[in-house]
């Protein structure tokens, strides 16, 4: 089903609901309303004595993009050899499903669960989860659990499951550098007049050490350093750095993370996300460049999709340069920060 959240027919978004509650029969799996796309909830509560999980997961899914780049049709399962293709195969819709066939098949095989377990779906995940704060609030007694497990995440590989043991928060803030009231030609007032992509440069470079670690004062405030055990765990974790380098597409001589500089994957990050955007749509607006940061809030225990997949490591982009910003003519700088919501996860 073509469940994406930000422009799928509500009708849509129901039929993965409702068959995601149907496949949730044996634990009264049902479709909550919500001020947006609904929620799937479902509950086993009938192991006597034993703990009791809440599993998050959700069934919407990111936009397709550009069909012509898709080998085989987005919404139509393909399976070549030990590959499995389309689009929610490993976000969400494939870990959903191995939690609602695992359970199944204890169902049939054991008579029931061998813990108390809450099922927790939403619709919402890929556009920010805007109801699920106030949901959870509503019903958070209903919810209650000994443990949160969250379906939507990676795996170290594909040949080794693993499970995260906590996440990073993140802060984002958006800045934004402002210029001259008009375009400049470049012939005029090159050199003479600041670039605001110049000094965006500057601002976004003067983040990091060469090493690669954050250099704004108190960024690792509050942070507890590594344990000798915790380095020591860590370091015995298998991986061959050219593999995944090739993997990527890089030379196996680029900077990597894993293992030189593995312990800097667990402390806080911050990163840019976007690269500077000119905007002047007119003449009377001032030009401007600007991009968003994101920095983790806390310290995980498990480096997760980090080094495993390399997706959001800091370590491995290339090494940057350390400046500072320094004041220049006719510019301002203005920034905001907000914080994301709180979910299960």
């Amino acid at each position: 089903m073509p469940s994406i959240s930000r422009d799928a027919p509500p009708a849509v978004m129901r039929a993965a609901a409702q068959w995601l509650a149907g496949q949730l029969a044996f634990a009264d799996g049902r479709v909550v309303e919500t001020g947006g796309h609904p929620v799937v909830r479902g509950e086993w509560l009938h192991a006597d004595g034993a703990p009791t999980i809440l599993v998050y997961g959700h069934y919407d899914v990111q936009p397709t993009g550009d069909l012509a780049e898709w080998q085989t049709p987005p919404f139509e399962l393909t399976v070549d050899g030990d590959v499995i293709r389309g689009r929610g195969a490993t976000d969400d819709k494939g870990p959903v499903y191995i939690v609602l066939k695992t359970a199944q098949a204890f169902m049939a095989q054991e008579g029931g669960l061998p813990l108390n377990v809450k099922f927790l779906f939403e619709g919402e995940e890929e556009i920010g989860s805007p109801q699920l704060p106030a949901f959870v609030t509503r019903h958070a007694g209903e919810l209650a659990a000994d443990l949160v497990i969250s379906a939507d995440g990676a795996m170290w590989r594909p040949g080794e499951p693993s499970l995260s043991l906590a996440s990073k928060g993140l802060v984002t803030m958006d800045i934004t550098v402002h210029g001259a009231s008009t375009d400049l030609h470049s012939g005029r007032y090159g050199g003479t007049v600041a670039n605001p992509l110049h000094a965006l440069s500057e601002v976004l470079a003067s983040l990091h050490h060469p090493d690669g670690t954050v250099a704004v004062d108190g960024f690792y405030a509050g942070i507890p350093g590594l344990t000798a055990e915790r380095r020591q765990q860590i370091a015995a974790i298998g991986f061959d750095e050219a593999d995944y380098l090739s993997g990527l597409g890089l030379d196996p001589a680029s900077r990597c993370c894993w293992p030189a500089l593995r312990a800097r994957c667990l402390p806080p990050r911050c990163s840019s996300e976007c690269s500077g955007s000119r905007r002047c749509s007119s003449r009377s607006r001032r030009p401007t460049r600007s991009c968003t940061l994101r920095t983790s809030s806390s310290a995980s225990a498990g480096c997760g999709r980090g080094c495993g997949r390399g997706s959001s490591c800091g370590g491995c982009s290339p090494p940057g340069r350390t400046a500072s910003a320094q004041p220049m003519p006719r510019l301002a700088a203005s920034a905001s920060a907000s914080g994301n919501a709180a979910r299960p996860s």
